[in-house]
């Protein structure tokens, strides 16, 4: 009896102090019996590979997956959902993309103010008519829905502009898209669409739903009806094909009325013509050396035609066409202030200079597009010039 309470003893002792040496030990310590975490503490990072029985490895994806699904079982928030469900169509399996359109499927249809991004982002998972009914289904909850822009461009896709109809729309919805960011990687294929339709319905002889028409009477001019419907002479040349100034009793003149104004983009340099909002034009710029082009809205108050260059240092000034004159075809000048003076549009001989930072604060085309844009700028229109 004696031999077996010493034995106890012993074995009671030898097991104290293993314990105490064992949790002492901060590399062996059970990191789930100390999982205590304050505020503070970071969220877990994904490895670059997980090993978790020895074999399996999981991915970034397959981690932030899981991580979101504990989040998720947590605390059941709309804005985890979101992140689950772009974190399954990452992954690229086809599993997971059925779990993630199942999950944005009924935010989609709940009151959750959630309900329009997870909308936007089956629209852009989907194909086909799904793809269009979502794209459609945005477009009726108003502009500031997201994915609107992306709607705007598909719609007007699956419209087209074969007809007078279509055509209109597709205008409208095109315009809406392209101004609903201010990104030239998204810009530039809505501008291909934008000029197709342009120069099949607008700038053309063809009888067009958003042009007016005016017949020509005896005693008229290209002045007198350029006034009477508040356009500029050049633009009705344009429009009709008309050089000169003769017209005939009879005739039909083509015209495009509306609120014109231009956006200038330094960082894009990039100039856009709008009519009503509508896109009309768009060309590439160049600007102030060291970026002394100054931003802000600006007034037209001058419109030249082979315009005389008058340097701001009181040099003599150069007529047009005299070496050293920098401003080409046309001068479209800037009504001056308190801030800038002499500043405008005009033309270069120097295309090389487009898309560079090189002009004294002036903003310039190309001869052939500045007198392209000319004939739509009236004096009053504002330029807004942007970074």
């Amino acid at each position: 009896m004696r031999t077996f309470i010493l034995l106890m003893i012993i074995g009671c002792g030898i097991w104290w102090g293993y314990t105490r040496w064992y949790s002492s030990d901060p590399a062996i310590t059970n990191p789930i019996e100390n999982s205590e975490v304050s505020a503070d503490t970071p969220e877990p990072v994904a490895p670059e590979e997980i090993d978790t029985n020895g074999s399996k490895v999981i991915s970034h994806q397959q981690f932030e997956v899981q991580s979101l699904r504990s989040q998720l079982a947590t605390d059941p928030d709309d804005g985890t959902r979101i992140r689950l469900a772009q974190a399954l169509l990452a992954t690229g399996d086809a599993d997971d993309r059925g779990q993630a359109i199942g999950l944005l499927g009924s935010l989609e249809k709940s009151n959750s103010e959630l309900a329009g991004t997870a909308r936007a982002i089956l629209m852009r998972e989907s194909s086909d008519h799904l793809q269009s009914f979502f794209a459609h289904k945005i477009l009726s909850t108003g502009t500031n829905s997201p994915g609107y822009g992306e709607s705007c461009y598909l719609v007007a896709e699956e419209i087209g502009i074969q007809d007078d109809a279509s055509a209109v729309k597709s205008w409208k919805l095109l315009s809406e898209a392209y101004n609903s960011s201010d990104e030239n990687s998204w810009r530039q294929p809505i501008r291909m669409r934008l000029r197709d339709l342009i120069e099949h319905w607008v700038l053309s002889h063809r009888l067009f739903t958003m042009c007016s028409m005016a017949t020509v009477v005896s005693g008229d001019s290209l002045f007198k009806i350029a006034k009477e419907n508040k356009v500029s002479i050049d633009s009705l040349r344009s429009l009709n094909n008309i050089r000169g100034d003769t017209i005939h009793p009879g005739q039909k003149l083509k015209f495009l009325t509306g609120e014109v104004y231009a956006v200038v983009d330094k960082s894009d340099f990039w100039i856009d013509i709008f009519i009503d909002g509508k896109w009309l034009l768009g060309y590439p710029v160049g600007h102030g050396k060291d970026n002394c082009t100054p931003s802000g809205v600006f007034n037209v108050d001058i419109l030249q035609k082979k315009p005389m260059w008058q340097p701001r240092d009181g040099r003599t000034p150069l007529e047009y066409g005299e070496e050293g004159n920098p401003l080409g075809e046309r001068w479209i000048g800037f009504e001056d202030s308190a801030t800038h003076y002499g500043l405008g549009i005009h033309g270069t001989d120097d295309p090389e200079s487009i898309g560079s930072e090189v002009s004294e604060g002036c903003i310039r085309l190309k001869n052939e597009d500045v007198v392209n844009v000319f004939p739509w700028i009236r004096m009053g229109t504002k330029v807004y010039v942007q970074d």
